[in-house]
């Protein structure tokens, strides 16, 4: 596995749909990202999801993350919850958040608070 791979299996890509966008397959690709978190509201249990999860699961190739299969976390608390969004969260957006792709937002960053980590790219 390459430090990369390594990397990108700490951080969780937030999956909003019920497909996988081509800007949430890039972050995947580009970042090697581990881990997926299914976002919204669903209500067709475990079988409407098959498809989105297998879809996910497909790209845990080797090129990807060294065919190590990702963690899919799913929100099932039912209550209330509070999503930190907006200027008052008090905390950035990632580098693959739907706001931009572009791999110049990656190219250095504080990782698990270890100073000058290298992003991959």
């Amino acid at each position: 596995m390459t430090e990369e791979q390594r990397v990108g299996q700490l951080f969780l890509l937030g999956v909003g749909g019920d497909r996988l966008t081509p800007g949430e397959i890039a972050a995947i690709e580009m970042y090697h990202i581990g881990s997926t978190w299914l976002v919204n509201w669903r209500t067709g249990g475990i079988e409407a999801m098959r498809p989105l999860t297998a879809e996910i699961q497909a790209l845990a190739t080797e090129s990807n993350t060294h065919g190590i299969g990702f963690f899919v976390g799913a929100d099932q608390e039912g209550g209330q919850i509070q999503r930190l969004t907006g200027q008052d969260s008090r905390r950035s957006r990632p580098p693959w958040s739907k706001a931009d792709y572009r791999p110049r937002f990656c190219k250095r960053t504080r990782l698990s608070g270890a100073a000058n980590s290298r992003w991959p790219g």
